[in-house]
């Protein structure tokens, strides 16, 4: 009977932990949730965590995603956006849906259902790299076993048939044919205005009717290329050697190719400048309102005239500044990779140029630190281990289980949360609002004009809301 006793008696402070609740306070994009079409924010209205293994939040359009750390099990449900993500056992097993459309893997084999409430809809599956098999939207079954025999359908190309391959493959891509055998010794392509010949590397052309005809001898020794429509002209190239490329809109000198070549524009294109030297180390490059200066890896600069994109690289890929924007979005970013990493973003509110409305603060020292901030909430990760700036599936499954305290402050409830070790200490303080909780020992809260404490989450406790109390005892007994 003492067994079942201390038995019953563990099992409720499990249960009860378990579903303890944790601040949501300041909690805006740290869901790994499913974001919308937008990228809109979504805060955070509920947790409930059990230590660095178990936690469900949940977000104010109904958005829930529940993780079971470390790499068991994370589900992910967003209503409004009819989409879901599942992992088991991460990486083994991931599935998403949205809609109608549902995308799986299990190891290395990969399947996709593209209307799952109709059975005999198309779907398609790849035990990489060996086996193909599905249903065309034509209701048309395949299969292919790569590279002894098979025709794999609406995959990359409309279809793609083979036979002991690379002896003989065919492929059609929308009014394209192929054939080849004994790729990519010989092939022949017929189509739409369309035809290609080749016995590589010794000899091939091909033609697109009005646009261009192209050939080559011993590739990539000589190329040479005619054209014709809206930038006719003609090229050629000696490889190693030389090359040449004149058009009515273009005319480009290669040396060396592809590591030295100048390039200059006229007709349509008057302003433009291409600059290679040696490519890919050094490029200048200029189009209308567009400008590069590539000097890899010491120094990278893209921008734009109109101020839609000003982005530089210092000793690449270590240091980037970057001040884009995108609609009524302005982001200034900043980083040190991995180390630091900075970015604002502001919105143009009332459409008058200027970006006064702050939509989000970022800031990450990897691994020490993070912080997310916008007009009203703030929230703090010590340590945080992820290097993207968007919460993701890296988090939601692993990284979270090393975060050993988080700060999270709501300006307009005037309140303010702090978690230590995955909540087994908890204090939080504001308007009308305190908490204190000190797992399994104490929990203590008080909102308003109610107020509860338990010790050992029931052995006694009381709560008041107003003129009224009660009494718990012993977990299961009070009034």
């Amino acid at each position: 009977m003492k067994y079942f006793l201390l038995t019953l008696f563990l099992g409720v402070i499990a249960l009860s932990s378990t579903g303890c609740a944790s601040a949501p306070t300041g909690r805006v994009r740290d869901a790994h949730l499913l974001y919308d079409s937008g990228n809109a924010s979504r805060k955070i209205t509920q947790v409930e965590k059990f230590g660095p293994f178990y936690e469900r939040v949940e977000t104010t359009n109904g958005a829930v995603r529940t993780s079971i750390r470390p790499l068991l099990y994370s589900h992910v449900y967003s209503p409004s956006e009819k989409a879901s993500a599942t992992e088991i056992l991460w990486p083994i097993y991931s599935t998403n849906t949205r809609g109608d459309y549902k995308a799986s893997r299990f190891l290395i084999w990969f399947w996709t259902d593209f209307n799952t409430v109709d059975s005999a809809s198309r779907d398609r599956h790849w035990f990489f790299p060996f086996f193909f098999w599905g249903t065309t939207k034509a209701n048309e079954d395949y299969a292919a076993f790569f590279p002894i025999h098979g025709t794999i359908k609406e995959m990359y190309f409309d279809y793609i048939s083979f036979t002991m391959w690379p002896v003989w493959m065919k492929y059609k891509h929308g009014s394209q044919t192929t054939t080849s055998i004994l790729w990519p010794i010989y092939s022949k392509t017929e189509g739409n205005g369309i035809s290609a010949f080749r016995v590589f590397p010794f000899y091939g052309e091909a033609h697109r009717e009005g646009k261009q005809d192209s050939y080559f001898v011993l590739w990539p020794i000589w190329n040479q290329a005619k054209y014709y429509g809206r930038n006719p002209g003609s090229s050629w190239m000696l490889f190693p050697i030389a090359g040449h490329v004149d058009t009515e809109n273009e005319e480009r000198y290669l040396f060396l190719p592809p590591f030295f070549s100048f390039a200059y524009g006229r007709g349509e294109t008057p302003t433009y400048r291409n600059l290679n030297f040696p490519w890919p180390l050094v490029k200048i490059w200029d189009d209308r309102e567009y400008h590069k200066r590539n000097f890899i890896p010491f120094y990278i600069h893209q921008w734009d005239d109109k101020g839609k994109l000003d982005s530089t690289w210092y000793m690449w890929p270590f240091v980037c500044t970057r001040e884009a924007r995108r609609g009524n979005q302005k982001e200034n970013f900043f980083a040190i990779n991995p180390l630091y990493l900075s970015s604002e973003i502001y919105k143009d509110t009332d459409k008058d140029g200027q970006y006064e409305t702050l939509v989000e603060d970022y800031l990450r020292i990897w691994p020490l630190y993070s912080s997310r901030n916008d007009t009203n909430d703030t929230y703090i990760k010590i340590p945080d281990f992820s290097l993207s700036k968007r919460s993701g599936l890296l988090s939601r499954n692993l990284l979270d289980v090393f975060t050993l305290y988080t700060y999270g402050h709501d300006t307009e409830l005037a309140r303010t949360d702090h978690e230590l070790l995955w909540g087994l200490y908890t204090r939080g303080y504001g308007k009308e609002y305190s908490r204190t909780h000190i797992f399994p020992f104490y929990n203590r809260k008080r909102e308003g004009e109610k107020t509860e404490w338990s010790i050992l989450y029931g052995l006694f406790g009381k709560s008041y809301d107003g003129e009224k109390s009660s009494t718990r005892f012993l977990w299961f007994f009070g009034d």
